[in-house]
């Protein structure tokens, strides 16, 4: 698969710093009636100054959503000096720090995501490092191997990227720069006092605010 279709430019091009990018996908979501906590996402956004992109047009036709935030995050990766990529269903609590101070106090690592429910990397909260060799392979890769089958242990759900996801942050060369975030990043099972980012998945979709 030519990685430089996924690489053209997707935005027009902007003249000035953008230092730190937060991307989300919101596809269908009305149609779906899903939990939308984007609002929180543009608060976090004005609050710490970074540029928020939600995609709202699947920008890889034939696959699920879920995919295009990954497009989208190698579009810009290489201008930014992290990139968040934030699940409509992720509710960015108030006291959530910038998360571009985490990756400055952990240089050494490039991939940063939480543990799920189920005890495997998940996928609805990922960060990067921007300018990265690491973040760029990882995603390159990623879109390349869509449509391979992964392992059993692997599996998440059909057609979406979790799967390739896990599968990925298993190889050596994605394992060493991967930084696990605590649950509070990402938490998927129950609310606690202490948390930045509750993602109403799993366990935790019981505990979605009634609007």
């Amino acid at each position: 698969m030519n990685m430089s279709l996924f690489r053209r430019f997707l935005y027009p091009i902007v003249k000035r710093s953008t230092p730190c990018t937060v991307i989300n996908i919101h596809i269908d979501y009305d149609q779906n009636a899903l939990a939308d906590f984007t609002d929180t996402h543009r608060t976090y956004c004005s609050r710490f100054n970074y540029e928020y992109r939600q995609i709202q047009t699947n920008l890889l036709p034939g696959a699920k959503p879920t995919w295009s935030k990954h497009v989208a995050a190698l579009e810009v990766i290489d201008d930014r000096d992290a990139v968040m990529i934030i699940d409509s269903d992720a509710q960015i609590l108030p006291d959530c720090p910038g998360f571009d101070r985490l990756l400055n106090a952990n240089s050494n690592h490039d991939l940063f995501l939480a543990l799920g429910h189920s005890f495997r990397p998940n996928a609805g909260v990922i960060m990067l490092r921007g300018r990265s060799k690491a973040s760029v392979l990882f995603l390159e890769t990623l879109l390349a191997e869509r449509e391979s089958e992964v392992p059993l242990k692997d599996k998440a759900v059909p057609g979406g990227d979790n799967g390739h996801v896990i599968n990925l942050l298993r190889r050596p060369k994605f394992r060493e720069k991967l930084f696990l975030l605590s649950p509070v990043w990402n938490n998927t099972t129950q609310p606690t006092d202490w948390d930045y980012i509750r993602h109403y998945t799993g366990p935790m979709k019981a505990h979605t605010p009634i609007a």
